[in-house]
């Protein structure tokens, strides 16, 4: 065999060990509600001047989170992507 070959071949043997070692994770997903302002422009007039002014409203954003649940102290608990 050559030494590149034998190289895999360690590289994927101490993969499948350490995968049959990691303990239960999951994913979950809960409902979390965020709140955040945006910038609404609101149209006022003066007789016949018009104009155009930006207010911050703020808005309720439902949203669906993921945490990871792990059962054992060993499983990561930081969720990367």
């Amino acid at each position: 065999l050559k030494p590149f070959t034998i190289v895999l071949l360690i590289f994927f043997a101490f993969f499948f060990v350490m995968m049959s070692l990691v303990p239960d994770c999951r994913e979950e997903q809960y409902p979390c509600t965020r709140l955040y302002s945006v910038h609404k422009p609101c149209k006022q007039c003066l007789n016949s001047l018009c104009f155009y002014s930006v207010r911050r409203m703020y808005v309720i954003n439902k949203e669906i989170c993921v945490r990871t649940v792990y059962v054992h102290s060993l499983c990561d608990p930081v969720r990367f992507g």
